[in-house]
């Protein structure tokens, strides 16, 4: 019948304690844990925040965001010399080696590697950790000796 797929996440890696803790405040009341979805909107004020769904709204003195790193696009690159660069490409997202070199434009292929894992999310939504910055690091040192030979994959958004 085959398999079917899963989505996995490593839990483990959260320390058991901070989850203890957690899950302790948030039964005693003092913490309340919401999943929003998609559809929300988020007012952050100098004393509250307030978050609006369609059916709620809910107000805050404390709100830890908690939502993690968004994926980042071409438009959001803080150097503008190489934002301006990459605009005229077309691309929304960095088109990169499997060093972690940019592809495009051409004048600058293979010459500037480009990590930050912000515009990675795309292809790799859960890359985090020291682990992760290890192996791009390593990629990225071998791109010194020897040019990238093809592309990063780059899943669709119905892939992910």
């Amino acid at each position: 019948k085959g398999f079917a797929r899963v989505f996995i996440d490593n839990y483990a890696a959260i320390p058991s304690e901070s989850i203890r803790r957690l899950l302790a405040l948030r039964e005693a009341g003092i913490i309340h844990i919401l999943a929003l979805g998609e559809d929300y909107e988020m007012e952050i004020n100098e004393s509250r925040t307030v978050l609006k769904t369609e059916d709620n709204s809910y107000s805050f003195d404390v709100f830890i965001d908690a939502r993690g790193q968004r994926p980042l696009k071409v438009k959001d690159i803080p150097f503008p010399g190489l934002r301006e660069q990459l605009q005229k490409t077309g691309d929304e997202i960095p088109d990169v080696g499997e060093d972690y070199t940019l592809q495009q434009p051409e004048d600058i292929r293979g010459r500037v590697a480009f990590g930050a894992l912000p515009w990675l999310m795309h292809d790799q939504p859960f890359v985090q950790g020291l682990t992760a910055c290890a192996e791009i690091g390593e990629a990225m040192a071998q791109a010194v000796v020897k040019p990238a030979s093809r592309a990063r994959r780059r899943l669709s958004f119905d892939q992910m």
